[in-house]
């Protein structure tokens, strides 16, 4: 969470796998993707920087999507 977002996910769970965000000053959710198993999308609490996980069918480990939210 920071001044203008915060973002959520189901953590852990298999089921309502989603990851959002909500914008304190537009009052909107957005949705940021899912991932089964590790839905926790990060936010920097400076700025607008925000890390979404995403995972390969290939490999078992989680990596990062680094981008701005809008």
């Amino acid at each position: 969470m920071n001044d203008s977002w915060i973002v959520w996910g189901s953590g852990s769970q298999t089921d309502n796998a989603g990851m959002y965000a909500f914008n304190w000053s537009k009052k909107e959710v957005k949705y940021l993707g899912e991932l089964k198993g590790y839905s926790r999308p990060i936010i920097a609490s400076e700025n607008d920087t925000a890390l979404i996980p995403k995972h390969s069918d290939s490999d078992q480990a989680v990596s990062f999507t680094v981008g701005q939210l809008r």
